[in-house]
């Protein structure tokens, strides 16, 4: 447990994931159910979390708008393409007819040996076997992506940056701020991970996807509800009041990008009241967030490290859990 609430900046991802503690994700596990949670948790043989594509992009797109492009490049490279080099030689024939046209004799089948004939009259010649061995060389280590997802990836970056209040929002403040503290109520090591972070806001970044023929805002209220983001920037303000004794929680301001073009964006802000008085979605968040802390408070007292498997009473089935009786 930790013993005091503590803000860490430039925290790797992989050390604040092994620490132990109720995140937002976990919620979102302990919501399916407590042995879930402790499998993808605690588990000391839990199974890696694969990230899917488009958790991959959202990774990369938070490094290339919030930390720069100099630490994006220093982690990410655009796959090399044949169409960066219309000139290239690619095949074995290409490579043949290029010396044959300089009247030379082409020897031997191997591919290799007629790159080394090209190379000894030009050096300098583009040959694809060449320029992608060079490629793999100069980005090992890094992630590679094709070009059309570079273009996606940097073409979601400036649509974000095109918004002067985004702009505002990132001219001070910290990237990916760590925050661990217990929880008042029942004692709970809770964490959460802020995008940015700075006096006045916490800055989250999202992208979504518009479907059935839903218009932008539908799309982004129901990404916020069915997503949990609500219960997020609640927790997130909490645990950074917790963090630093801040009375009023800072606002959560959700920049949302379309990820597919032409890459809308809206600015979502997310506080305990409005004009019209206390906001119910974060008093309902506040709700959730101290029933998640219960059972998570609950279950490692009864369970510890042990699976979180209690045993199950024989339960009647009732109408109100078929869903299709609703209607």
């Amino acid at each position: 447990m930790v013993s005091a609430a503590q803000v860490v900046e430039r925290l790797s991802a992989d050390e604040y994931h092994s620490r132990t503690a109720l995140s937002n994700s976990g919620m979102k596990d302990l919501a399916v159910s407590p042995l879930r949670y402790w499998h993808r948790n605690i588990n000391p043989n839990r199974p890696a979390r694969e990230e899917t594509a488009e958790m991959q992009f959202g990774t990369a797109l938070h490094c290339l708008v919030l930390e720069g492009e100099s630490a994006f490049n220093e982690r990410y490279a655009r796959d090399v393409d044949q169409s960066d080099y219309p000139d290239c030689l690619v095949t074995i024939e290409n490579l043949r007819d290029w010396l044959k046209e300089r009247n030379r004799k082409p020897a031997g089948t191997r591919k290799a040996d007629i790159i080394r004939q090209v190379q000894e009259i030009d050096p300098c010649v583009p040959i694809w076997d060449v320029i992608a061995d060079q490629h793999e060389m100069a980005t090992a280590g890094k992630r590679v992506g094709c070009k059309d997802e570079f273009d996606r990836l940097f073409a979601c970056a400036e649509a974000l940056r095109s918004e002067p209040k985004i702009r505002r929002l990132l001219e001070y403040g910290s990237s990916e701020v760590s925050i661990f503290s217990d929880d008042p109520e029942t004692g709970v090591p809770v964490k959460a991970r802020l995008d940015w972070l700075n006096d006045d806001y916490i800055l989250d970044l999202k992208t979504f996807k518009q479907k059935h023929g839903k218009s932008i805002d539908q799309s982004i209220a129901d990404t916020i509800w069915y997503e949990g983001y609500v219960r997020q920037a609640y927790f997130y303000a909490t645990m950074h009041s917790l963090a630093t004794g801040r009375r009023k929680p800072l606002p959560v301001v959700i920049a949302f990008v379309e990820s597919d073009p032409p890459h809308e964006v809206r600015l979502k802000e997310l506080r305990p009241s409005g004009p019209m008085g206390p906001n119910l979605y974060w008093q309902r968040s506040q709700v959730d967030v101290r029933h998640f802390c219960r059972i998570w408070a609950d279950y490692m007292e009864r369970f510890g490290e042990k699976p979180w498997r209690p045993e199950n009473d024989i339960e009647p089935l009732l109408d109100e859990e078929i869903r299709a009786l609703a209607y």
